[in-house]
């Protein structure tokens, strides 16, 4: 059932009292409120239905770019982003997906013959074990599946970020070498990755590409492949970029110049594919997102107090007439699975919209107008971020750590 904007804020305030408080005078309560504008979504790992998937498909349907806002390896996120993706390429023509992952690693991935192959994916994703911010196997999966449903000629998939890993970076570099020197150079640095990122990083384990890799030899692969192939001098390039990226956020006051760069960079990289695909195409390229809510909110600065990539999407919508949609996504588990927006203070008013049993589409565009007009009780830093950075919340129950096992039979 959708109501209207009267009949919704008539609904919130009759099941605020109806809970036995909450309003005072014009105040509404936050969490009556999420839930008057909210629609049950029904999942299956292969299939959507129910009013919540019908009203985000209708939604996204009209956009132009529709960005999912997530949470890092939920195993449901991929999921529900590879059904959408779907649905709005059948419906919408939608043709183009955008990642989180550095730009090689990606293309690596829809390159001919590997492009929607689940074995060859797989088996490139665990050679390369630091090509991909995000392994796990609902990853893998959503990247084959756009590979797979894409009608696009080419690059269906475009990865936006900095290089994560520099193994297969290196690799390519030693391919593409023209000369002796430059290409035992790459070898060298390679041999150098390939001891490292045999695993992935983190618990003491070192990061080549910010733990060994040095900006002197940054400084010997740009010399060396200065009169290379542009395809090299945009990958040594990649790699500076990355690696300067990461050095940044080793001090403090630094920390904000990093994510200013690293938005940037994302921008320029989503602008690179965007006018490719035009050009191609010949048609406004019609992208699905999905990044962290740090990147994928809009109209506001993030939690890093920069601008984020979201906003620069939604701007190119509204440049086109068209608009973007953008979906903030949670979990609501019981205590003790995997993690909750009830661990968190500042969520639980939108946690409570949810339930551990079932998955809410929640329309905060209509909360907005009361929310800016000081009429609702307890809204914080992190729900007026939400609000207004966001158009739906999307309220995972049940939600559960994304899994590796299928990409650990790959591997053996």
């Amino acid at each position: 059932m959708r109501w209207n904007g009267a009949g919704r804020i008539a609904g919130a305030v009759a099941l605020v009292a109806g809970l036995g408080g909450g309003v005072s005078g014009q105040q509404l309560a936050l969490d009556s409120l999420f839930r008057a504008h909210r629609l049950p979504l029904v999942f299956a790992d292969s299939s959507m239905s129910g009013p919540g998937w019908e009203f985000i498909a209708g939604e996204a349907a009209r956009a132009q770019f529709v960005v999912v806002g997530e949470s890092h390896n939920v195993r449901e996120i991929p999921l529900f982003t590879a059904q959408l993706f779907r649905l709005l390429h059948d419906r919408s023509g939608f043709n183009y997906l955008a990642l989180e992952d550095g730009p090689h690693a990606v293309r690596m991935l829809m390159a001919p013959g590997v492009r929607g192959n689940a074995d060859r994916t797989a088996a490139l994703a665990t050679r390369y074990l630091n090509a991909l911010q995000f392994l796990n196997d609902q990853e893998i999966g959503l990247i084959v599946a756009a590979g797979r449903v894409s009608t696009a000629a080419e690059a269906p998939v475009w990865g936006l970020d900095q290089t994560w890993g520099a193994l297969h970076v290196l690799e390519r570099l030693s391919e593409l070498a023209s000369g002796a020197s430059s290409r035992q150079l790459a070898e060298r640095l390679a041999a150098e990755a390939r001891a490292v990122e045999a695993v992935r990083p983190g618990e003491g384990r070192p990061r080549y590409i910010t733990d060994r890799l040095t900006a002197g030899d940054l400084d010997a692969l740009r010399d060396a492949f200065a009169s290379g192939p542009r395809e090299a001098i945009e990958l040594v390039e990649m790699l500076r970029t990355s690696f300067e990226i990461y050095a940044s956020r080793r001090d403090g006051p630094s920390i904000y110049l990093s994510n200013d760069r690293r938005e940037r960079y994302m921008r320029s990289r989503f602008a690179e594919e965007y006018e490719r695909a035009r050009g191609r195409d010949g048609v406004l390229p019609r992208v699905v997102l999905k990044f962290g809510q740090w990147h994928a909110l809009k109209g506001i600065l993030n939690w890093g107090d920069v601008e984020p990539l979201g906003t620069f999407v939604s701007e190119l919508a509204k440049s086109n007439a068209l608009k973007s949609v953008h979906i903030w996504t949670g979990l609501v588990n019981e205590p003790g699975r995997f993690w909750t927006l009830f661990d968190s203070p500042d969520y639980v008013p939108l946690a409570r919209a949810g339930s551990t049993d079932g998955w809410w589409v929640v329309d905060l565009r209509a909360i907005r107008p009361h929310v800016a007009a000081g009429r609702v009780a307890g809204v914080n830093e992190e729900m007026r971020k939400v609000i207004f950075g966001f158009d739906l919340a999307l309220l995972i129950g049940n939600g559960n750590r994304a899994t590796v096992e299928w990409l650990q039979r790959a591997a053996r």
